[in-house]
């Protein structure tokens, strides 16, 4: 049986969990800094009469950390979450998929499980999913996009 030397899956699995990890504390981190920076920013901003009187300090705390908020470091973490817990489930997937192929075939030698064109599907397969899903992530991103703030009562969304 051939062994094999390179970087392991179960690694990269670590590493892209490590990965995840690392962006949700930088959310949550980042998310607090910007939440005391709206409530310096309104102390300033009142103090200097350049807000609207008729904002209160919870609304114009709420809009700019709606703004500001640090979404990618959340987008990314999810991501990463949810590529480390579909890869599994998507990997049956594949088998069962090609493995009724097989059947389907009359149990064809190209189609044989755990021969190339078997390795080679599952492999891309899987590099499909994760595309497919950063795709989504970033749909979802964009879409959710902030508008430019207007401090007008009644205004905000």
């Amino acid at each position: 049986m051939q062994q094999f030397s390179g970087i392991s899956f179960l690694w990269a699995t670590f590493a892209l969990a490590i990965m995840g990890v690392t962006y949700a504390v930088a959310y949550f981190l980042l998310t607090y800094k910007v939440l005391k920076d709206a409530e310096a920013d309104y102390l300033y901003k009142s103090l200097n009469d350049m807000i609207d009187k008729s904002i209160t300090k919870a609304e114009y705390i709420h809009l700019f950390t709606k703004k500001h908020k640090p979404r990618k470091f959340l987008y990314i973490a999810s991501g990463s979450f949810f590529i480390l817990v579909s890869t599994w489930p998507i990997m049956a997937i594949i088998s069962y998929l090609l493995e009724c192929l097989y059947q389907l075939t009359g149990r064809s030698r190209v189609f044989e499980p755990g021969f190339l064109v078997w390795q080679f599907c599952i492999f891309f397969g899987i590099i499909l999913s994760w595309a497919f899903t950063a795709y989504c992530i970033v749909t979802l991103y964009y879409k959710r996009a902030t508008a430019p703030l207007v401090y007008k009562k009644g205004g905000n969304k």
